[in-house]
């Protein structure tokens, strides 16, 4: 099983490495847009692979992922995580027309936690303004329950609520009482 996971990241490395922008393609070949959510995941796997193995080569790329929340995935004039970007990380919309997803913005808050927990980053900040931005534009004002998507302006490109942002933004509560 080690032997599975180590090969993998090694082909991760090797081949979808962006070793000019950061962070890593999500396909072979290519493709735009580039999107934040394949690197929150990879957060996650890191966290979990590190957890199960010790191998620190897991925080590091952990930490790329972070880096790359920070330097562009989250807008702090707008407390905005986008989803969709150009190769070189640039958003592919105007602030008013980011598209960001709640769950999302829950799920990050949850992740910095945890990675905050086992390094030495404090990223406390980036996650009660995540937090505090998905609870006042992204949930439904009806239900309470948080919507799929929608963009910075308020527009909501989808007004469905899947059971995944529900538990994401349980867990963002659980970590950030």
């Amino acid at each position: 099983g080690l032997k599975i996971a180590q090969d993998a990241m090694a082909f991760v490395d090797d081949q979808l490495k962006d070793h000019i922008n950061g962070g890593w393609q999500e396909a072979l070949p290519a493709a735009l847009p580039r999107r934040s959510n394949p690197h929150m995941h990879m957060l996650e796997a890191m966290l979990a692979y590190h957890d199960a193995t010790g191998d620190v080569s897991a925080l590091d790329r952990a930490g790329d992922c972070v880096a790359l929340f920070e330097k562009h995935f989250f807008d702090p004039t707008t407390n905005v995580m986008s989803e969709f970007f150009e190769q070189n990380w640039s958003t592919v919309e105007t602030s008013d027309q980011t598209v960001f997803e709640p769950g999302h913005q829950y799920e990050w808050a949850a992740l910095l936690s945890m990675y905050d927990e086992v390094s030495d980053h404090d990223s406390l900040s980036w996650r009660r303004r995540l937090i505090r931005h998905a609870d006042a534009a992204g949930l439904n004002v009806k239900t309470g329950f948080a919507i799929n998507a929608l963009r910075n302006n308020g527009d909501i490109t989808n007004p469905t609520s899947r059971l995944w942002h529900q538990l994401e933004m349980f867990r963002a509560y659980l970590l950030h009482p």
